[in-house]
């Protein structure tokens, strides 16, 4: 991989991110628009809060919001993710370009002639897997689900353990919505010049700083490439610290998929001001009505979509 000045990267440490949450908490707000459950969470802790209802748009949140802050949320929560539109939608065809997007300009390398392992093989795990396949790469998925696996191996890629996995990919990707997917016992199993990184909506998917704990030596080398030499001397890269690399070393969804995600929200949020008891406290999908009426916005822009008055 070539060298090169590093240049700023987007990046907060997670003690800024941490008052970023304490800010917006701090304006005692009504109403949250959440993406991985940390104000639902931190407000779930505070001693008093005025929060009445809140939206949550992530598998990571999802996971949270059914995990550890179960039964515990006194105000009900819409979660985006887990609308048809999102998976089909913003999932399935927004991910995998995005991440390719990041990819390409975190290494400035080729995707055609890889193997890429992809961890996970939800929707976005399989947008992305499509996409590196599309692209020329030979894919692997790891994915601990037995049904999502075995359509892996129905699509033609090549499913098998995260310990093979790690022996047999130039890179390698997680996108679990789950800490520790890729943990630094597995780091002397990698190729020798592997790539790692994230897509998973935290930084604790690849353990960071237990790759840090087993290198010998490590340097930025480009702006979002960090390189550690391990014991054993093989060379691995680590790609935007370990962050969502669709975010950190590109632009993020296309603003196409952002606008499904953000009507998603509105017509949610306002559902919940508007009728509260419509819905329990804690977890909650989106109405079928708000599925439909931005399908129906969102089929109206389209040039390819003749549809009768």
């Amino acid at each position: 991989m070539p060298e090169t000045k590093a240049c700023e990267s987007k990046t907060d440490t997670i003690e800024d991110h941490h008052g970023h949450v304490e800010r917006v908490l701090a304006s005692t707000p009504d109403l949250l628009l959440d993406n991985g459950a940390d104000l639902i969470a931190a407000t779930v802790s505070a001693t008093s809060s005025r929060v009445a209802a809140a939206t949550e748009e992530t598998t990571s949140g999802r996971h949270r919001l059914l995990g550890e802050l179960a039964g515990r949320i006194p105000f009900p929560v819409i979660v985006i993710n887990d609308s048809p539109i999102k998976l089909k939608f913003e999932n399935e065809h927004g991910i995998g370009p995005a991440v390719v997007d990041g990819f390409l300009r975190a290494t400035n390398s080729l995707i055609a002639a890889k193997t890429f392992a992809v961890v996970g093989f939800g929707s976005c795990g399989r947008s992305l897997a499509r996409t590196l396949r599309a692209l020329g790469a030979s894919v692997i998925v790891v994915e601990r689900d037995p049904v999502r696996a075995l359509e892996a191996a129905f699509e033609g890629m090549r499913v098998t353990s995260i310990d093979r996995a790690v022996e047999l990919a130039d890179a390698l990707i997680t996108v679990t919505g789950r800490p520790d997917a890729l943990t630094a016992d597995l780091m002397t199993s990698l190729r020798d010049g592997a790539v790692l990184a994230n897509v998973g909506h935290f930084s604790t998917e690849i353990d960071v700083a237990g790759i840090e704990r087993v290198a010998v030596s490590r340097r930025e080398i480009r702006g979002d490439v960090t390189e550690f030499v391990l014991e054993n001397g093989r060379t691995v890269y680590l790609l935007a610290r370990g962050e969502m690399l669709n975010l950190a070393a590109a632009s993020g969804h296309q603003i196409q998929i952002m606008d499904l995600g953000f009507a998603h929200q509105a017509h949610s949020m306002r559902a919940l001001a508007l009728d509260p008891d419509a819905f329990i406290p804690g977890y909650n999908p989106v109405p079928p009505e708000i599925d439909r009426t931005v399908a129906e916005a969102a089929l109206a822009t389209l040039s390819t979509a003749e549809l009768s008055s």
